[in-house]
């Protein structure tokens, strides 16, 4: 009798256990960080929501810095870098101006976020460090 309750316990807790997955995935994504990344989750409310119109190539994330590439033309390029700068990256860091040159740009906010862009060959690779 024991060995049948216990085998019906497991197969409830593999069942749940797919259906959690599931519900990670249906997670709001906004096309740049993926929202069920908990660590991505302290840079969602840093950086702009932005849709591109392709896929990230690239991502990665640790405890201080989240990254990420991908495909775009120049004009999305330049309507992503007016939302960053929209979104408060408009401070010096550690310089007293932003630094910005052609496909360049690095700036911080008022919380001490950091944001470093750089455009090239139509590839979009997005740096953001928290304080």
């Amino acid at each position: 009798m024991f060995k049948k309750l216990f085998a019906i316990l497991s197969l409830f807790i593999i069942i749940f256990s797919f259906a959690g997955c599931k519900e990670v995935e249906k997670g709001k994504d906004n096309g740049v960080i993926p929202a069920s990344t908990k660590i991505a989750n302290e840079f969602i409310g840093q950086l702009p929501e932005f849709e591109f119109s392709s896929e990230v190539v690239d991502s990665y994330s640790e405890a201080l810095r989240y990254t990420f590439s991908v495909k775009c033309s120049n004009s999305e390029f330049k309507k992503y870098l007016k939302s960053v700068k929209n979104s408060g990256f408009v401070l010096g860091f550690p310089e007293q101006q932003p630094v910005s040159g052609d496909g360049y740009y690095k700036a911080s906010n008022d919380k001490g976020y950091m944001v470093e862009i750089v455009y090239k060959s139509d590839f979009l690779t997005v740096d953001v460090t928290r304080p």
